[in-house]
């Protein structure tokens, strides 16, 4: 369990914490930015023009992340308020922002390589480019209630024929098996493949 890192490795476990909230919280502003600049203030009034983590995911998110290590968030959208390409703008804004992240840190983190950055600091950077780019491919997984789902939803109209209770149902018995399988093991993987392309681009 993710808490046992507390006494076993207190560094990287506080900075696992505010790295995700920090990365959940950014991910959750630019849906409600994206949403209020396309038209729908939802979000907006609703307050989530922040970065307050009692805002964007709530206390029972914070603390599962501390327990656990999973987290989440979530900012109200009015669909009535938008086009079907609108939703997929505002949907597809969370997972760029982390995408943008992970780039960011990567890029940090290869600079500190090159520049002769204590390991502590190349690993505290590289380690958020990796979250990210996890980050990204989750929330990219064109199944609901993620945000894959409603950039799906642009291409595919058929989406919008399926009922939405029994799809969610299929999609979280279809999550807990990626989280309970090693399937999990590729979606890390391929976070820290866009993490290492990331530092590559600065030419080490």
């Amino acid at each position: 369990m993710f808490i046992q890192y507390l006494t076993q490795d207190p560094s990287f476990y506080f900075s696992t914490i505010l790295l995700v909230m920090f990365s959940i919280c950014l991910h959750e502003l630019a849906h409600a930015w994206t949403a209020l600049r396309c038209g729908d203030s939802t979000a907006a009034d609703a307050g989530h023009m922040t970065l307050n983590p009692l805002v964007q995911m709530g206390p029972v998110s914070m603390v599962i992340l501390a327990v656990i290590g999973i987290a989440w968030g979530a900012v109200p959208i009015d669909p009535r308020a938008l086009t079907r390409g609108r939703r997929a703008l505002v949907a597809a804004a969370g997972p760029a922002t982390n995408l943008g992240l992970c780039l960011g840190f990567g890029l940090a983190a290869g600079l500190a390589l090159r520049w002769g950055g204590t390991e502590f600091t190349f690993r505290i950077l590289f380690w958020a480019s990796m979250l990210n780019g996890v980050l990204f491919l989750f929330n990219m997984l064109p199944v609901p209630p993620l945000d894959g789902w409603t950039v799906l939803g642009l291409f595919v109209r058929a989406t919008d024929r399926l009922d939405p209770a029994m799809a969610r149902q299929v999609a979280t018995m279809g999550l807990l098996v990626l989280f309970l399988s090693p399937a999990t093991g590729y979606l890390w993987a391929a976070g820290e493949f866009l993490a290492l392309r990331a530092v590559g681009l600065v030419g080490i």
